[in-house]
């Protein structure tokens, strides 16, 4: 049975607000929790922040004021045995509140044991989603020893988890519209669960700075006259970081020979890409940085930001993206999960229908030739078009009040999305 508590704000609850995330690394997910989290305890909000993994604090979290208390647990999320769903009770017990708030990287990232303890202690159970369920298959009819139909018990099976998940929680907040359609399709949730509340780009930290910029290409050696491509991210197959070197090749190839490409972030894709780009013969002009905390730097450097990802799984609203843009880069981008929400405009960059690196490369040849002032036109014209369509002050604004409206009113904020 659900613990009755008050829902204001003002109440004599501890808190107003738990939020839990297991981090595994500081992506887009932990970027968005740590501003998000920030954001709420600056207005006044009082929150307890459960913190299973990746140690936020250490990466720009304000764990000062008085009504933030900081969490920190090693209890799994997923595959909890009966100790761990007790473990996680007793935890939670300790965080009254009026409302919860599960932060979820991937869609079965918390399995249902847990999902039933946030039900148990909470009067209101809300999901953010940044990412999204993968399709569900429809069932086929396959037959078995050639004449026996099959029932589909594994689609039974897939069905059931899914709709248990979405019986859940009270609201889903997903990152993009994109991701909304998508969890309307393939997470059983109804139209009036799920509530679009886009990430938004920070304006005061992301901004152009050429001084910068000049600076990072030194230190890297990369020519102060060459055009630079670039891409910031994890490096696993789904980021899709080999097309970008193919088409780069193509690039060379042709005789446009202008140009460097660096390549910022780890992963276990590392050596792979570094083998690739040795046999394409263009290791000289790929430059692979490593992991770096903060690109604003890189930003100012990069006249083209490369985002090849190969689905929107994991992409519901790349805040790369909208980082980059708004220090003035140009962005060709695979046009997967929220990735045209981000752009929205074609002054933005191009979006390749296809993955052939010949048609990416055309794409990066047209960037490349283009002249030195009108990069800079197109530069301030993009970082005008995100102070319209990405601040994050706004999204953050309209976030708090989806979060912190009457049960009765959050019903209805679907329809206002776009008006904030």
């Amino acid at each position: 049975m659900t613990t009755e508590y008050p829902l204001e704000s003002n109440s004599c609850l501890p808190y107003d607000l738990v939020v839990i995330l297991r981090g595994a690394g500081l992506a887009g997910t932990e970027r968005h929790t740590i501003d998000m989290v920030n954001h709420l305890v600056a207005s006044g909000r009082r929150l307890a922040y459960v913190q299973a993994g990746i140690d936020l604090r250490a990466w720009g979290l304000n764990s000062a004021p008085d009504n933030l208390l900081v969490i920190p647990t090693s209890l799994p999320m997923r595959n909890l045995s009966r100790t761990e769903t007790r473990a996680w009770s007793r935890l939670l017990k300790t965080l009254p509140a009026a409302r919860v708030l599960l932060v979820k990287p991937w869609y079965f990232n918390a399995s249902i044991p847990l999902l039933r303890v946030l039900r148990k202690h909470y009067p209101l159970v809300y999901h953010i989603e940044h990412s999204w369920p993968p399709e569900l298959e429809k069932r086929n009819s396959r037959l078995h020893l050639g004449f026996l139909p099959g029932i589909g018990l594994w689609w039974y099976r897939e069905w059931w988890q899914r709709w248990r998940m979405s019986r859940t929680a009270d609201y889903v907040l997903a990152v993009s519209e994109a991701a909304r359609q998508a969890l309307l399709r393939n997470a059983l949730l109804g139209e009036t669960q799920v509530v679009t509340c886009p990430n938004g780009t920070n304006l005061d930290h992301w901004m152009p700075d050429k001084e910068a910029g000049g600076r990072f290409r030194r230190r890297y050696g990369i020519a102060e006259g060459a055009y630079l491509f670039g891409s910031v991210g994890r490096l696993v197959p789904l980021k899709g970081n080999d097309l970008a070197i193919r088409a780069f090749a193509r690039l060379r190839q042709v005789g446009l020979t202008d140009a460097a490409y660096c390549v910022i972030g780890e992963g276990p894709y590392r050596p792979e890409l570094e083998r690739l780009a040795r046999e394409l013969d263009v290791a000289d002009a790929v430059f692979f940085l490593g992991q770096i905390q903060d690109p604003r730097d890189a930003y100012s450097a990069i006249d083209t930001l490369l985002f090849p990802s190969v689905t929107g799984g994991e992409d519901s609203f790349p805040l790369v993206l909208g980082e980059a843009m708004a220090c003035g880069c140009r962005v060709i981008a695979s046009p997967v999960g929220g990735v045209p929400e981000v752009v929205g405009d074609p002054v933005c960059g191009d979006l390749p229908s296809t993955r052939e690196p010949t048609e990416w490369a055309e794409v990066m040849a047209r960037h490349l030739q283009t002249s030195h002032e009108e990069r800079s036109r197109i530069g301030t014209q993009i970082r005008a078009f995100v102070e319209r369509a990405h601040d994050q002050r706004l999204r953050l604004q309209w976030l708090e009040k989806v979060l912190f409206s009457s049960p009765s009113q959050s019903s209805k904020l679907r329809h206002e999305i776009g008006k904030d």
